[in-house]
């Protein structure tokens, strides 16, 4: 007769969840200085973190099928952190151009929409920089 025994699933969550935690805490822990590369493959790894947590979190409470749908964009994070790790002479330079663009993206849209007032780009985009963040997504 087969023992009625606890399913280890919620230990099993519970361990998962507490590494994740720790992770991301010593990751984006400040203290030391860090080159900018690494600050870009930090914040894509803890990027991914905080996903798996979100779809973990979603499947408890019965989301599962939600959580899913976040699958793509911890990968992307993931293969973004990796990427960046592997070719450091590229990495810094396409980050950075790449979240000017999306900055100057959410002011022309702020801008247009007449939500904040006048929304100043601080650095705008040359066309060379534009056509070669358009050309890189």
């Amino acid at each position: 007769m087969r023992q009625n025994q606890a399913h280890p699933f919620p230990r099993q969550l519970d361990a998962c969840l507490s590494l994740l935690r720790r992770a991301k805490s010593k990751l984006s822990e400040g203290s030391r200085r860090r080159d900018r590369l690494d600050e870009v493959v930090l914040i894509e790894i803890v990027r991914a973190l905080n996903t798996c947590e979100a779809i973990v979190a979603l499947a408890i409470d019965g989301y599962g099928p939600q959580g899913e749908m976040l699958l793509r964009p911890m990968f992307e994070a993931v293969v973004t952190g990796w990427w960046a790790s592997q070719h450091p002479e590229e990495t810094v330079g396409r980050y950075d151009l790449q979240g000017r663009y999306l900055l100057s993206l959410w002011a022309t849209s702020q801008r247009e929409a007449g939500l904040y007032g006048e929304v100043d780009m601080p650095d705008p985009l040359t066309e060379a920089e534009l056509a070669e963040a358009i050309r890189l997504l």
